[in-house]
């Protein structure tokens, strides 16, 4: 993550690199859902919204994917946005 691209002004989330994301699970031969929800150890709808792009990162999904991926830095699972941005993916 390039830390010129962090918006300076209003409130920040985390959004998944769905790019990277969805390089690494084909890495691993996770080629459904059923596949990255096992893999991931979330339900099979997580799994889905995050394979779509439509999972806001919380906790429990920071937690499955540092444990799936733990060779991976946080900065290249995630990108930090403009919440403005977050919505409009959505």
């Amino acid at each position: 993550m390039d830390g010129s691209k962090i918006p300076e002004t209003g409130p920040l989330t985390l959004r998944l690199n769905t790019a990277r994301y969805r390089a690494l699970a084909a890495e691993r031969g996770w080629k459904t859902v059923e596949e990255q929800a096992r893999g991931l150890q979330l339900s099979m709808a997580t799994a889905s919204r995050i394979r779509a792009g439509l999972q806001t990162p919380g906790t429990s999904l920071i937690c499955a994917l540092r444990r799936a991926f733990p060779d991976e830095q946080f900065e290249d699972l995630f990108e930090v946005v403009g919440v403005e941005a977050q919505q409009g993916a959505a």
